[in-house]
Formats: structure tokens, sequence, C-alpha cells
């Protein structure tokens, strides 16, 4: 099984493709790890709060715990592939724009 991730290195040419399938498909992937994220944040907050591990009566809200799960597994991203950790890290900072806009558009509409 080593000797079959061994030579798993992407070449320029494969991150090529990647990039390729990163604009088409780019947002959605973001949007299904920011889900993975807070779906992650929710488990762990039912499981600390049934169990009663974050310092006794202390709730950690699920999204600190999604954002503290995001924060490392964009370093853990960053040890294995440098370029998939920047482009993912872009596309999140794209999101943030496009989500900010859409609250404040919704509040000035009063929706």
């Amino acid at each position: 099984i080593q000797s079959m991730y061994e030579n798993m290195n992407l070449t320029d040419l494969e991150h090529a493709t990647l990039e390729i399938w990163a604009k088409k498909f780019g947002f959605t992937a973001t949007l299904g790890f920011i889900c993975t994220l807070l779906l992650a944040g929710k488990f762990f907050h039912y499981i600390f709060q049934s169990r009663g591990l974050v310092f006794g009566y202390l709730i950690v809200p699920p999204a600190i715990i999604s954002g503290l799960l995001g924060l490392l597994s964009t370093s853990i991203l960053n040890i294995f592939d440098d370029k998939l950790n920047n482009d993912l890290i872009t596309a999140l900072e794209s999101v943030k724009s496009n989500l900010t806009n859409f609250l404040f558009a919704s509040l000035i509409l009063g929706l």
C-alpha cells in the first residue's frame, strides 16, 4: 500500500486539470466544505454538550467549533498541498464577500 501512495504527487498538468474543475465547480465544492464543517461542528457540540466535556457548564457554540475545525483543516492541508490550500482560502474569501453582499442587500430590501 505504501508504494501505491509514493507516486501520487500531482504534476503541473494534473494541477491544471484540477484548476479547470475548480473553476467549473469551485463554488459548489466550497459550499460543500463549509457545510461539512458546520455539520461536524454541530456533531461535536452535541457530543460535548451531552457529556459535559467542555469546562463543566460552558457551552461552546457549533459555529466556533466549526471555525476551529476549519482552521485545523486548512493548516493540515497546507502541509500536504500548498496550491490546493491557497485555492481553498481564495474561494472561502470569495464566498465570504458574496454572503456579506447578500446579507446587506437583504437588510436593505427588508427581507
